[in-house]
């Protein structure tokens, strides 16, 4: 009784000191806030991801169920991408379905790499008119400076990450049709309808493109014409 009563008298003392916040903390408190529960749906939405995996894994590889659970569970992230980039590779599948899932594994390929910052590196408020705005670097324990990772990252963008996560959940559900009846078969067929096989997703989240690396002709002989070229 007295564990409860100090635990009750602790968030009334947090109460009042959010009432005492002006309209501007309170509003920056709000913002942070959002940004905090918009995090929490992020990590979750991996948990589905990983079970869904899983679930292509053992179809795609025609694994029995209990075999797929003994080798492969829990399937990480990375881990299960790998995993199915080989399986399309090796049988060598060309269909639209391929296609498709080939699209979701480079976009949550991407997405699982920043998570991976996120919940390594941290991230630290920024010093801008948007409270809700963080940055996450390892700037101050990268060990070379061509690791230094720098990365903005605010509730808009979370929830847009949110939303493709979403939307791969129930791509990656569909692949698994034919399913028992039921609300989850009737809301995936929906999805189905109105996004059909063969239309690519429409991503929220937009990662930059991959910097060009120019290859020098190392051991290379000169092409012909060349005024550098040897002549004997």
């Amino acid at each position: 009784m007295a564990n409860d009563a100090d635990d009750i008298k602790f968030l009334n003392n947090m109460l009042e000191s959010i009432s005492a916040l002006s309209d501007a903390q309170q509003s920056t408190y709000g913002k942070q806030a959002k940004f905090h529960q918009a995090l929490g749906e992020f990590i979750a939405q991996f948990a589905t991801i990983e079970t869904f995996l899983l679930d292509i894994i053992h179809r795609y590889g025609q694994l029995k169920w209990t075999v797929a659970k003994a080798l492969l569970s829990p399937v990480r992230v990375d881990d299960g991408i790998t995993h199915i980039r080989r399986l399309l590779f090796v049988r060598r599948l060309r269909t639209k379905r391929a296609k498709e899932l080939a699209i979701i594994l480079d976009h949550l390929s991407n997405i699982n790499k920043l998570r991976n910052n996120i919940l390594h590196m941290g991230f630290t408020p920024l010093s801008s008119p948007q409270p809700d705005e963080y940055l996450v670097t390892n700037v101050r324990f990268a060990h070379a400076r061509r690791a230094h990772v720098r990365k903005r990252i605010s509730t808009k963008h979370l929830e847009q990450l949110n939303w493709d996560l979403a939307d791969m959940s129930l791509r990656l559900y569909c692949h698994l049709l034919p399913m028992p009846k039921g609300e989850p078969r009737n809301i995936a067929l929906t999805f189905r309808r109105a996004n059909p096989l063969g239309k690519p997703p429409t991503w929220r989240y937009k990662f930059p493109s991959p910097k060009k690396t120019r290859r020098r002709n190392r051991g290379h002989p000169p092409k012909r014409g060349d005024p550098h070229r040897s002549s004997g």
